[in-house]
């Protein structure tokens, strides 16, 4: 029986669906953290905070990065078999370090099985993002982003309801995973073989691609902690409460990450081909239109936050203790600026085939946070937290300004 042909994509779907599960991303974020802080309270609320700082650090394992370099291997240095490969190999390797991870920390209880449903949820997410970097390198970011969109909405609610009627934390975070694991192979796996399918394949260049990405990996790796080490710092000097003020005092950062990651993630392929081609202007006019919309979305970020934002978040997730919180916002929302913009430069590195690179500026970056962060959560609180991330994003940023002025320069002489 013939498939029903798909039809073809446009630039208004393509970016209106990546939008869209984009945003349904970051938002899943905030109303979960509500949903469990309003039913659950806010020490399961920290604990769940806690889990997903884990999760993140494990997630950089399964991703390996990779897929910003599947979908700038415009040249088809590699197959979709092996990058599916590659993946699966990956996912491997996050589930040994996630039981490694909560036998070295010792969770027990609540705690540890928190832990390792949002791990697993982490590891699920990262094989779907295979078949949807297969979507993204034949146009279709669209449907990669269509999918994502109705999974996150339809599961989040699943989520909710099973909470609101249970009041059963863990049993409505294990459907929550497992219906993440069932959409994959009943909707995004179905759509992506429309172009090709993974096949048995020989392990021949699985250590050329996982050499090549092993710079993007560790610099993610190291990026992850940076952002998780706060909250690690917090967990042993503070109650489990005090995860969920900063956890919520952390989301409006997202809010320039998400800008930044809706618009690269349209622009990333062609950007290959321009440099690639040769084509340096077109390069370097829309690294700095970017970072243009970057430094705007900032902006107005930062004067929404210091206006209304504690009071808002307050408000939102019923936390009066949070309105004593407005400088920690406003150290955190300018870190997050800092850390769009590196995570752009990040990109614009793996393009232009310079990844090793970002190993040497993130691990600077993570040494900076790793000596920092617990002497200054200790004496600080919050604030200590909330100042160690804005350091390390500084110091991020302005060493690959740097480093990217240097290697256009060198593009072009070239």
């Amino acid at each position: 029986m013939n498939k029903k042909p798909l039809k073809p994509a446009t630039t208004r779907g393509i970016f209106f669906w990546n939008m869209s599960g984009s945003v349904c991303n970051a938002a899943n974020t905030v109303l979960m953290t509500l949903i469990i802080t309003r039913i659950c309270g806010a020490d399961t609320a920290g604990i769940y905070s806690l889990a997903l700082a884990i999760a993140q650090v494990i997630g950089s394992v399964a991703y390996f990065e990779v897929r910003n370099f599947q979908v700038s291997d415009t040249q088809h240095e590699y197959t979709f078999s092996e990058y599916h490969l590659f993946r699966l190999l990956t996912f491997s390797a996050a589930a040994c370090f996630t039981i490694v991870w909560t036998l070295w920390k010792g969770y027990t209880g609540e705690k540890l099985q928190t832990v390792f449903l949002c791990c697993l949820f982490q590891m699920i997410e990262a094989y779907e993002d295979v078949f949807q970097g297969l979507l993204q390198i034949n146009d279709r970011l669209d449907l990669a982003g269509k999918s994502f969109t109705f999974r996150i909405i339809s599961d989040t609610l699943l989520f909710w309801i099973l909470l609101a009627v249970t009041k059963n934390f863990l049993l409505s975070l294990l459907a929550y995973t497992a219906y993440a694991g069932a959409w994959i192979f009943l909707v995004t796996i179905p759509w992506s073989g429309r172009f090709e399918k993974p096949h048995r394949t020989s392990l021949k260049n699985i250590p050329h691609l996982a050499y090549a990405c092993l710079p993007i990996f560790l610099t993610n790796f190291l990026m992850s902690y940076i952002l998780s080490a706060p909250k690690y710092a917090l967990d042993e000097f503070y109650p489990s409460k005090m995860q969920t003020y900063f956890n919520i005092l952390f989301m409006p950062a997202a809010v320039v990450n998400l800008f930044t990651f809706i618009l690269y993630r349209i622009y990333i392929t062609q950007m290959a081909k321009d440099w690639n081609s040769g084509n340096q202007k077109g390069f370097i006019r829309q690294i700095l239109y970017l970072l243009g919309w970057i430094a705007l979305v900032g902006a107005g970020t930062l004067t929404v936050g210091w206006l209304v934002g504690v009071p808002f978040l307050s408000w939102f997730y019923g936390l009066p203790k949070l309105l004593d919180y407005r400088r920690e916002l406003i150290v955190i929302l300018i870190g997050g600026v800092f850390a769009a913009a590196a995570g752009w430069f990040n990109v614009v590195l793996t393009i232009i085939r310079h990844q090793k690179i970002q190993l040497v500026v993130n691990g600077m970056a993570a040494a900076a946070c790793y000596f920092s962060v617990k002497p200054l959560v200790n004496r600080f609180g919050l604030m200590g937290a909330s100042f160690s991330y804005l350091i390390s994003m500084a110091i991020l940023f302005f060493l690959q300004v740097i480093l990217m002025a240097y290697f256009v320069r060198q593009g072009r002489e070239q």
